[in-house]
């Protein structure tokens, strides 16, 4: 009964390739879908490096302290920056100015940090597209972190000596816990089976199996209307 079965698969495999290699034009699908379906499905799943990411970078507060922060987050490669005015009425207007994403520093921000109640930076991103919405917001948080760290080791270099000699009388223990906190903590990543993180390693059989789908019912169209024909 098996082998019965088997020979009737194998008779209408027979039969389809017959009909494939005499009709040019199904032949030809055949043989440039699948190369052509791995290349669109491939580039639309790899992804790498975000950069060039078109931004509107609009500083109301105009003090020295914002301006060290324009600096370090000009030079972060994520963005695209083009500089806006200060007095422009919707920075939030992504559309109109023709780009992704907008960071605001507002009014009285190197008051605020003065204070130790600062205040928020502004961004808006364009939530159309997730993948960069994410990756922009998390660029600026990296260079709003190293602002801070730059910030913090200056106001330890400014601190008076009266603030040193204090410290040396603390305990050695108490010391090194002061220390650690003002220090990042690390973390050691290890990456097991995919050490890459290339989202197309793992997503190649399901990419196989999407472009097969797509074959068999390509395929199965052109057959029926040859039938008919």
């Amino acid at each position: 009964m098996k082998w019965l079965s088997f020979e009737a698969v194998a008779s209408v495999a027979y039969k389809e390739f017959l009909h494939i290699y005499r009709d040019r034009r199904v032949l030809l699908l055949v043989l440039t879908l699948p190369p052509l379906f791995t290349l669109l499905f491939g580039h639309a799943f790899e992804t790498g490096e975000l950069t060039g990411v078109p931004s509107l970078l609009v500083n109301q507060d105009n003090t020295p302290r914002a301006q060290d922060f324009v600096d370090i987050v000009s030079k972060n490669k994520t963005f695209a920056w083009r500089r806006g005015s200060p007095e422009a009425k919707d920075p939030a207007d992504l559309i109109a100015n023709g780009v992704q994403a907008t960071l605001v520093i507002p009014a009285g921000w190197n008051e605020s940090l003065e204070n130790g109640d600062p205040k928020p930076l502004l961004l808006y991103v364009d939530g159309s597209d997730i993948n960069t919405a994410d990756a922009v917001e998390g660029s600026v948080r990296q260079s709003l972190g190293d602002f801070q760290l730059k910030q913090r080791d200056s106001m330890i270099e400014n601190l008076p000596e009266e603030v040193f000699e204090l410290g040396k009388q603390l305990p050695v223990q108490i010391r090194k816990r002061f220390v650690s906190m003002m220090e990042m903590w690390g973390i050691n990543r290890k990456v097991l089976y995919n050490p890459k993180s290339r989202v197309i390693d793992y997503v190649v059989p399901g990419i196989i199996g999407l472009i097969l789908q797509l074959l068999t019912v390509t395929l199965m169209a052109c057959t029926i209307a040859r039938e008919r024909e």
